[in-house]
C-alpha cells in the first residue's frame, strides 16, 4: 500500500463557481456589488486556506455481495460502491482539508453580526473544498492515464 502526504497544494478559487454555490447563474445572475465583495472574499480566503492533503493507493483483494476489501484490510460496503469499483483492480482513497482557519473567520464574523461576509467566506470555503477535492481527482486522472489505467468517478462518505 502506497501513502503519500502533499501540504504543498495551489488550488485556484473560481468566483463562478462560489456564486452557483450562493444561487447565482445564467437565468439569477449576481449583482454587481456581490461580484465585488466576492472579489475581495476570495483574497482574504486565500491567506486562511491551508490545503493539504493525504491519499493511500490500495490494490482491490476481495468482492463479496455488496462488500470490497482492499488491501489492508480496509472493508468497503455497500451496493453503490460495489457497482462503482466492480471492474476496479485498485483504488485511490484520499482525505483532504483547506484548515481550520477560515472556519474561526466565518465564525468570528458571524459573532460580530457580519454574516453576509460569514456566508461569502463559507461559500468561499465549500468550493475550496471542492477544488482540492478535484485536484487530487486530476492527479488520479493523470497518473492513471500514464500507466494505462482508468479512472472512476469520485466517490464520497454518504453516497448512496
Amino acid at each position: 500500500m502506497k501513502r503519500n502526504v502533499h501540504t504543498e497544494i495551489s488550488i485556484k478559487i473560481r468566483p463562478d463557481f462560489v456564486l452557483r454555490r450562493l444561487g447565482y447563474g445564467k437565468t439569477r445572475p449576481a449583482p454587481d456589488n456581490i461580484h465585488k465583495r466576492l472579489t475581495g472574499i476570495i483574497a482574504e480566503a486565500g491567506a486562511l486556506i491551508e490545503p493539504k492533503l493525504a491519499y493511500i493507493d490500495a490494490d482491490i483483494e476481495s468482492r463479496k455481495e455488496f462488500l470490497v476489501t482492499i488491501e489492508g484490510g480496509l472493508h468497503l460496503p455497500g451496493e453503490s460502491i460495489f457497482k462503482l469499483l466492480r471492474n476496479c483492480v485498485s483504488v485511490r482513497i484520499f482525505g483532504g482539508t483547506i484548515g481550520e482557519e477560515i472556519s474561526f473567520e466565518i465564525e468570528s464574523r458571524t459573532a460580530k453580526g457580519r454574516e453576509d461576509e460569514a456566508l461569502l467566506l463559507d461559500a468561499v470555503g465549500s468550493e475550496a473544498a471542492e477544488e482540492l477535492a478535484r485536484t487530487i481527482h486530476k492527479w488520479t486522472y493523470l497518473s492513471a492515464r500514464r500507466s494505462k489505467m482508468r479512472v472512476t468517478s469520485r466517490y464520497s462518505p454518504g453516497y448512496g
